[in-house]
């Protein structure tokens, strides 16, 4: 090769490093609801963890954990987060998902979930909801078993109740307006409901399945999993990275946070800090299913390490 030759490449190397780096990079499509736990995968992308990782993710927003779960199914989405209990019912309809990575934790000395109506409502206990309407973003989701779960906890009937199905961002309005007589919802839309005066806190329905849970995490197809099994690792540690300093700098993340869920990043500064896990803990799993099995969103329990990817684990 001739030294100007040599020189010039060189150079033009030297400074489009971003465009031959981007060529590397493998893509992850991820899909979620607008929750706050998924501050682990935006911190990545937005810190640029993710491409040092080799990976370019797309983080696209849905409506649902069921949503989220079609999308995976269908192929649409390679990787996806949602609530253990969707993961649980997809399982359960045959298929073939494995959870690869933690999200939301629930714990009850920093509860980021609770259960609304407005504020001049009569509802004090799990008695008072007999027989009401309560709103939940999908039917049999981990809120509707949740607010069964607290309204037999608290002198209540949870066979009485009856449930509408409602996206989570209306569920507020449904509430104040007296369309429903409950809601259960996670920050920032809990936080943001509250902030506006109509409605108010009755009580903490996640706390009837454990004092702390895993409540959510990311999911992939098996085969997808085994084909992209590097791909799965490096993704797995950006995701305990990224969510590790993520629960560090809870007011840093608020930025990030409202871009992606369209929540005032003033209102998520101030509500409750979301906790995200870095590793799964197989202690943290097994209450979601056991609640599962035990409101019928599935058949019976079974053991939790069944649905994660062993390699999670290891």
């Amino acid at each position: 090769m001739r030294r100007s030759t040599f020189v010039a490449l060189s150079t033009a190397l030297a400074v489009t490093p971003g465009a031959a780096f981007a060529q590397e990079l493998t893509q992850i499509r991820i899909a979620s609801a607008p929750d706050e736990d998924v501050i682990g995968a935006l911190w990545g992308v937005e810190s640029g963890a993710f491409r040092k990782a080799g990976l370019d993710v797309v983080i696209t927003r849905a409506n649902s954990g069921a949503a989220v779960a079609a999308s995976v199914a269908g192929g649409a989405i390679d990787i996806g987060k949602s609530s253990l209990i969707s993961l649980l019912a997809a399982r359960n309809r045959g298929l073939p998902f494995i959870l690869v990575a933690p999200s939301g934790i629930y714990t009850s000395e920093a509860p980021a979930v609770g259960m609304i109506v407005t504020k001049d409502s009569p509802i004090k206990s799990g008695k008072d909801l007999n027989g009401k309407t309560l709103a939940v973003p999908a039917l049999n989701d981990l809120n509707a078993i949740a607010m069964q779960a607290w309204i037999d906890q608290n002198g209540g009937d949870s066979k009485t109740v009856r449930f509408l199905e409602l996206t989570a961002s209306l569920i507020p309005d449904a509430v104040a307006s007296g369309r429903v007589d409950c809601g259960n919802l996670g920050n920032p839309i809990l936080s943001g409901a509250l902030a506006t005066g109509k409605v108010r806190l009755l009580g903490r329905a996640f706390d009837a399945i454990a004092k702390r849970f895993m409540q959510a995490g990311y999911f992939a197809n098996a085969e997808y999993v085994a084909k992209n099994r590097d791909m799965i690792s490096r993704f797995r540690k950006v995701i305990e990275t990224s969510a590790a300093y993520a629960n560090e700098h809870h007011e840093q993340m608020a930025e990030v946070v409202s871009k992606f869920t369209g929540v005032d990043a003033k209102v998520i500064a101030a509500q409750t800090k979301q906790v995200v896990g870095t590793v799964i803990d197989l202690k943290l799993v097994q209450p979601m299913v056991d609640a599962a099995a035990k409101y019928h969103a599935i058949p019976s329990g079974f053991d939790a390490r069944q649905m994660i990817d062993p390699a999670a684990l290891s």
